[in-house]
Order: C-alpha cells, then structure tokens, then sequence
C-alpha cells in the first residue's frame, strides 16, 4: 500500500514536474509531519487577460489550532500520509465535501509543513464546483464541516474551543451574506446561533 495519498480536483492542476518529489522527501524526514502543502496561483477563467496570482503565507508549520483561520489550502497542493486518514468514520460520507474535514483529520495526528513555491494552478470560472457558489452556500457548508466534527469526534477541551469559534464566524459570514441579500430575519437568526456557538 502505497504510504501517501495525493489529492487534486478536476478542474485544477500541477504546475511543477517536481512537486511530488519534494513533498515525498519532506514526509519521509519528517515523520511527526500529516501533510504537506504548498502555496498556489489562481487562474480566473472569466478575465479577458487571465492573470495568475499567488495564494500563500508566511507560516511554514500549520497546526489543527491554525487549520480554520489559515488560508485556504488548495486540494491540489495536499499530500498526506494514507495512516492519518485511513479507516475514515461512517460519518464522513454524509459530509457535503471532504477536502476540509481530511486537513482537520491529519492535524490531529500531526502538524502540515507549507511549502511557500507556488506549484499547482487553483481555476476559478462559472461551473466551479467551490468557487461558483454564493457566499452564504460556502459559510453554510463549512458551518456543517465542524458541527459534524465536533459533533462525532473526542476532541479535548482545547479543540472543542478551537472548532467552536471557527463555527461561530462562519455563521457570522453567513449572517453578513444573508443581511447583504435583504433577508433580514434569516440574518439575525444566523448572527443568534453565532453568538450561541461563540
């Protein structure tokens, strides 16, 4: 069995002939390490003149306290070690997407090592199946990650809090998305069970 498992998305693509390489080694040196990812250009497909800019950050070791207020980590940035996600709970195909909950999973086993190269390529356009939703879909959806992972897995004291507050703000994005839209009412509910969750 192969000891790594290296994710990408349909749409999206590698742009290094070396990416895997790299992160192969950096694993295989480091073993208290989950995963590895890198930073990543974005392409917009809808731009007359699409220009690529670079998604990165100054961190080098991410941990699960830093998992839901870091920058996106583009799927086609991410290996990781089969051990840390193998015999995934049944809870896990009732989850609208799995990249999020898979990063959460190995940071409970480890830490994830950023790589700052770009060397993949994240495509934004209108058929996208992330990018294209509105804003208030993606809180809701990320809102239902943690509730589910708080919710089935035996977190400590500390990550119940971690996983709390990240909940609470993305409530609050979907209440600020909600209020922008007119519906008034389903915001001040929202911003009610961001409050509760805070």
């Amino acid at each position: 069995r192969a000891p790594y498992i290296a994710m990408m998305d349909g749409d999206d693509y590698w742009a290094s002939p070396d990416k895997l390489q790299k992160q192969v080694e950096w694993l295989d040196a480091h073993p208290d390490c989950a995963l590895c990812c890198h930073a990543f250009r974005v392409h917009h497909d809808h731009e007359p003149q699409p220009v690529d800019a670079i998604h990165g950050s100054d961190r080098e070791i991410v941990t699960f306290a830093d998992l839901p207020i870091w920058p996106p980590i583009a799927t086609s940035s991410v290996l990781l070690r089969a051990a840390h996600v193998g015999g995934l709970p049944t809870w896990f195909a009732d989850l609208p997407a799995e990249d999020f909950t898979t990063y959460l999973l190995a940071a409970l086993r480890g830490h994830i090592r950023y790589l700052p190269e770009a060397m993949s390529v994240y495509r934004i356009h209108a058929t996208g199946m992330w990018s294209s939703k509105p804003m208030i879909e993606r809180a809701r959806h990320n809102a239902r990650v943690l509730e589910m992972f708080r919710a089935h897995l035996e977190l400590d004291e500390a990550q119940t809090r971690i996983v709390q507050v990240a909940l609470s703000k993305q409530r609050l994005q979907a209440a600020i998305a909600l209020y922008a839209s007119g519906e008034r009412a389903e915001a001040r509910a929202e911003l009610g069970r961001a409050v509760a969750d805070h």
